[in-house]
């Protein structure tokens, strides 16, 4: 969670620094969610790149780089309106690539949940508190995240005001769905592409939605929650309209809602926290926004393997014999050590009717299941 000079993904350049003089930049990996560099005390450490959360956050591990206490904060979780209040400290100074700053308070949490999650060791989380300073140029089709001004707008590029910030740190902006005002987030800490509050989601649905499925998932603290996901027929940020989007209910009434990485990854995306405006440059030819079509969540065990941490019922990977705790080996015949998690998540959606061809071990023996996909919504 692998030598940090050796990450393949996005790519980072921080502010001042042109996009065509990248190329002396440590390149990032996209493992479900933005890693970066940051260095304490003269040693690299990887960061998750999240606008959604309110603190900047070290793991555990590096609480010996933290000075005293200095307050206390509540903090929301995912899996409904609990409250897990966690203690800020004195911050150490950091090194963002080329810039240097001191965080006034960090908060300190045990990571391993997310570590499990992606596969990769994490050393902390990047939020509000540092990148409401930062603008970010998010380009996925070119593998770059240009922390900078530079900015090259096209005609297919729409631009909408953030809102101001509110107490808790957030920038929002409007949109529409299905043709309701919105306030929302972007939130690069989450893996779905639009995710409604509750009191949003009967807003924009009203007490009879489309066609909804009941997903499983689990929070950074590690507890499992399930969702429930329907198609959101469009959403207009400016004059851009997205139509056909997988949308997820969270449970939490204090969470804003958002858009998050499945949404990102198929856009160019500006985010300019200092100067309050957001970009978003339209797409063209975009696949169907599709989620798992199997089922089957993994988590990733010490030995750099995934495991299939639970299995959604009357799921297609149910009905074809996937059990918990089963460890998978091969998927369509290719080894899954160290395989990126967007790669076997994208596996699990390759297309309704494909079939999955898994290896996996079972009480210490090798066999093959084959699992027909099936679309959820």
């Amino acid at each position: 969670m692998n030598s940090l000079l050796q990450w393949a993904g996005a790519l980072f350049v921080f502010s001042g620094a042109a996009a065509e003089q990248a190329e002396d930049v440590p390149k990032y990996e996209d493992r479900g969610t933005i890693l970066a560099r940051v260095e304490i005390a003269g040693k690299a450490y990887r960061f998750d790149v999240d606008t959604g959360s309110e603190a900047t956050i070290l793991d555990k591990r590096l609480k010996r780089l933290v000075g005293p206490v200095t307050d206390k904060q509540p903090t929301h979780t995912p899996a409904g309106d609990s409250i897990r209040e966690i203690e800020l400290f004195k911050g150490p100074l950091m090194k963002l690539w080329k810039s240097e700053t001191e965080l006034p308070e960090v908060g300190i949490i045990d990571l391993s949940a997310l570590e499990s999650d992606i596969g990769i060791r994490v050393d902390g989380i990047l939020g509000m508190t540092i990148l409401r300073d930062i603008p970010q140029s998010w380009d996925f089709s070119g593998t770059r995240l240009i922390w900078s001004t530079n900015w090259v707008n096209s005609v297919s590029a729409t631009t909408v005001p953030f809102e101001g910030q509110s107490t808790n740190w957030f920038f929002y902006f409007s949109a529409t769905a299905n043709g309701i005002p919105l306030r929302l987030i972007v939130d690069t800490g989450a893996q779905g592409s639009i995710d409604l509050n509750p009191t949003d989601w009967e807003t924009v649905f009203g007490k009879n939605p489309p066609k909804t499925a009941t997903i499983m998932g689990e929070d950074g603290f590690g507890n499992e929650f399930t969702s429930t996901c329907a198609r959101l027929a469009s959403l207009q940020i400016g004059d851009a309209v997205f139509t056909n989007l997988f949308c997820s209910r969270n449970l939490g009434t204090n969470l804003p809602s958002s858009i998050g990485l499945d949404f990102l990854r198929r856009h160019r995306v500006f985010m300019d926290f200092p100067n309050s405006q957001l970009t978003v440059e339209r797409p063209s030819g975009l696949e169907k926004d599709d989620f798992n079509m199997t089922g089957i969540h993994v988590r990733w065990g010490k030995d750099g393997l995934p495991f299939v941490k639970w299995v959604e019922s009357k799921s297609s990977g149910e009905e074809a014999g996937v059990r918990k705790e089963d460890r998978i080996l091969k998927l369509d015949g290719k080894g899954v050590w160290r395989m990126r998690p967007q790669t076997i998540f994208d596996l699990m959606r390759k297309g309704d009717g494909q079939v999955l061809e898994l290896e996996i071990q079972r009480n210490g023996k090798s066999q093959t299941i084959r699992v027909t996909l099936r679309r959820v919504i």
